[in-house]
């Protein structure tokens, strides 16, 4: 069995459009994951706090990059 990864193509440099699009787009997925987490029957309280964790750091990096939730 062959186990690929994707990578992140993150550009270099990387406009503060291109930051705040890449961030936004992480906040989403990380509150999708803790979504279908939290729907589990055999869910685990620390992984739920973990990404939790996850998700307010992204979104404190993506306020400190200007970005707003409006």
């Amino acid at each position: 069995m062959t186990v690929t990864y994707d990578t992140l193509n993150i550009p270099d440099p990387e406009t503060n459009e291109e930051l705040l699009d890449r961030l936004l787009t992480e906040i989403k997925e990380l509150e999708m994951k803790y979504y279908n987490y939290e729907n589990r029957d055999d869910k685990e309280d620390d992984i739920l706090l973990s990404i939790e964790n996850e998700i307010t750091l992204k979104k404190s990096e993506y306020s400190d990059a200007g970005g707003t939730f409006d």
